[in-house]
């Protein structure tokens, strides 16, 4: 499934390669990706939009050479 909007689109998808299921996000623009499992996303869905703004600023990671 693809999500986006003006800002980002990623690909989300089901990891069942792992010792078991795990969500695979890839950005579509850089073509990086991050493998969740449950206990990580119970955890985000537990966190407020304030944890994430830190996250959100493309100066921490998007623009970064670490990146």
């Amino acid at each position: 499934m693809l999500v986006g909007n003006e800002f980002a689109t990623v690909r989300i998808e089901v990891d069942q390669r792992g010792n078991g299921d795990r969500l695979r996000i890839t950005d579509e623009r850089t073509g990086r990706s991050a493998c969740l499992d449950a206990l990580e996303l119970q955890a985000l869905a537990l966190t407020t939009h304030r944890d994430l703004a830190p996250l959100l600023d493309p100066a921490r990671t998007l623009w970064s050479e670490a990146a």
